[in-house]
């Protein structure tokens, strides 16, 4: 069964015992206005517009949990040339594997941990897993350092106004020139 909610506080748990119980965990997230504000506030964007993360949480063995979703979310950006704002529309399959730290194994003193690539495929956590966490560092990893808006660039704004002169590698062309 499906649920679709809305993320209050930003915080969304689903514990392990959850997931535990059902076969396949799904879910639907709706990001509310608090949150698309606090969104906007943190990741310093003009405004986010929606952000929605959907999919299911799956026990592949006692110890493996795996997450599959999709994230959408439509925000806007100022341009990194005009200033303008740029509507950004972000889809984003993840596939995501979660291992359950048992508190059994877990060592109280100095633990030794060699890492390796296999170290980086899975990620740790002990009783619950916050999906609206997930959903905000999917948005800002996906979200364009420097947007643009389609057909801008900086020749044509300037168009032949840039002074060769005062271009610092003007020099190293005229030694190759020279040479």
């Amino acid at each position: 069964m499906k649920k679709e909610q809305e993320i209050e506080n930003f915080e969304f748990f689903v514990s392990v015992d959850e997931i535990k119980r059902a076969e396949n965990h799904k879910f639907e997230l709706i990001a509310s206005k608090s949150n698309l504000i606090f969104i906007t506030t943190v990741l310093k964007l003009l405004q986010v517009k929606s952000a929605k993360i959907e999919g299911y949480l799956k026990l592949e063995n006692k110890n493996m949990i795996l997450l599959n979703a999709k994230v959408t979310s439509k925000l806007i950006q100022p341009c990194s040339i005009t200033l303008d704002p740029v509507i950004i529309n972000i889809r984003k399959n993840i596939k995501r594997n979660f291992l359950i730290n048992n508190p059994e194994t877990s060592l109280n003193k100095v633990q030794r941990i060699n890492l390796t690539r296999e170290s980086f495929k899975y990620e740790t956590i002990s009783s619950k897993i916050n999906l609206a966490e997930i959903l905000m560092e999917t948005i800002s990893l996906e979200t364009p350092d420097y947007p643009k808006r389609a057909g801008v660039s900086l020749t044509n704004i300037l168009g032949e106004k840039i002074d060769r002169k005062n271009n610092p590698f003007s020099v190293l062309n005229k030694l190759k020139e020279n040479l």
